[in-house]
């Protein structure tokens, strides 16, 4: 697919309210009050948000606060004249009403409505259950996180499979256990139609998760969700297309010294785009020191076996040095720890120690000596390939480029892509737009985008 390019637009915004009482709030109510709109998405965990601010009236005498509620469910929509694509779905978090002083001294009235995107559902939503349920029977127990959202206990499983189970159980109501799914019940009491989320998934199913480690957990559902993302190898974040909302959990698409993406690391399901430099604003590039780093370990978080903390494994390279540094010439796998040679000599050892849940392999043969030595040598190869994958990528921070964009408005700007702007190539972190309604030039939509990992193109 060929690069789109980012031009001047001619900015229009649709924005649709259905309120939790059954009501839908028309685009051509809310943009007829409309001053200002803010949206912020980032590929950081955090929650999508927006800040809509109106001008305060009244509609058969009922104000904006009488109209709209918390929970209540809105689409925004933004483009270039009719050419319109969804920008965030997402529900409201407040609605608050002030006065100041106007330029010609009288009362002015304005009202600000805030929310977040799906990420809210998960942020908001906590997983309390008892930790083990006794049998009506009498005969034992089952843990809980088992018993009330069919999560099996004491396996291992693919990310992408322990994402789905979850999702489909908690939220969607796919699952087999649909009493405490959230959307299906909030549909039935809300008389709100929402849709399902959708998955974008980029994980190879050899990272396994061990689910015990998960089955006493109580707490927000975001925190167990982003949990297996494995970060910084990794990404969890919320994101919208036309069709819905999608979770896309992934191995962070970033790419090695020359500029091309690793064995792990594959492009983003998002095609790349190019900024025309006629459209900027501002920018503040440069490369920042705090970022380097040059070596990298990488091992599980917890015992596949029994739940307990794990050993640290340490391999060999091919040549028999623990501590190989060529992994750019060597077979697969690299040692673990890999490290830059050269980056060490120069800037001294910036570890990253890369702690994570991908690298639960349990032994579930016959438990003899030989397979459970199978298993560890296992483990020990799919560390040493993160650690070489994180080599990659990481090792030459130094060189890279980040900072700050300012340009006008576009639908393709969106955090979790690469933008190509001059002579290089940038992975957009955050995007942050304000589209001002009552400007004197007309409606005006500028993006603020965070970027991050630049390269020569």
């Amino acid at each position: 697919m060929n690069p789109l390019t980012i031009s001047n637009f001619s900015p229009r915004a649709e924005i649709t309210i259905q309120t939790t009482s059954g009501d839908t709030i028309s685009s051509n109510d809310i943009l007829g009050s409309a001053v200002t709109l803010q949206t912020t998405r980032s590929i950081d965990g955090n929650a999508g948000q927006f800040i809509l601010q109106l001008t305060a009236s009244k509609k058969n005498g009922k104000s904006w606060q009488d109209r709209i509620h918390i929970m209540d469910y809105v689409v925004i929509k933004l483009g270039n004249r009719n050419d319109l694509h969804v920008r965030m779905r997402g529900f409201i978090d407040s609605v608050s009403e002030s006065i100041a002083m106007s330029p010609t001294g009288g009362p002015q009235r304005s009202v600000t409505i805030t929310g977040r995107d799906y990420t809210k559902l998960f942020l908001d939503m906590d997983l309390q259950y008892m930790w083990q349920i006794m049998l009506p029977d009498g005969s034992g127990s089952v843990p809980g996180l088992s018993k009330n959202f069919d999560i099996p206990a004491m396996v291992t499983m693919p990310v992408e499979d322990i994402i789905k189970l979850l999702v489909s159980n908690i939220l969607n109501g796919d699952g087999a256990i649909k009493q405490y799914a959230f959307i299906p019940n909030f549909n039935r009491v809300s008389k709100v139609t929402i849709p399902k989320l959708g998955y974008e998934f980029a994980v190879p199913d050899k990272y396994l998760i061990w689910t015990g480690t998960i089955q006493p957990y109580t707490g927000a559902f975001w925190n167990l969700i982003t949990y297996f993302e494995s970060a910084p190898l990794g990404e969890i974040f919320i994101s919208d297309t036309d069709d819905g909302p999608i979770l896309v959990c992934r191995v962070a698409p970033f790419k090695d010294a020359n500029g091309n993406y690793t064995n792990l690391s594959q492009a983003p399901y998002l095609p790349d785009i190019t900024i025309d430099p006629s459209t900027v604003t501002l920018c503040n590039l440069g490369k920042l020191g705090e970022q380097i780093l040059n070596y990298f370990f990488s091992y599980p978080d917890t015992n596949a076996n029994n739940g307990s903390p794990m050993v640290a494994y340490a391999s060999p390279g091919i040549t028999g040095d623990l501590f190989n540094t060529n992994f750019s010439t060597q077979s697969s796998p690299s040692s673990n720890p890999a490290w830059v040679s050269d980056s060490v000599d120069l800037y001294g050892f910036r570890p990253l120690n890369i702690v994570t849940p991908w690298l639960c392999v349990a032994n579930t043969g016959p438990q003899t000596a030989d397979a459970a030595a199978a298993a560890s040598n296992t483990g020990i190869q799919l560390a040493s390939e993160l650690s070489t994958h994180a080599a990659q990528v990481f090792g030459h921070n130094e060189n890279l480029i980040s900072g700050v964009i300012m340009c006008h408005g576009a639908a393709e700007i969106m955090p979790g892509r690469y933008a190509n702007f001059g002579d290089a190539s940038y992975y957009i972190e955050k995007v942050t737009e304000i589209l001002d309604f009552v400007g004197t030039q007309g409606a005006t939509w500028n993006a603020t985008l965070m970027v991050t990992r630049g390269q020569s193109i």
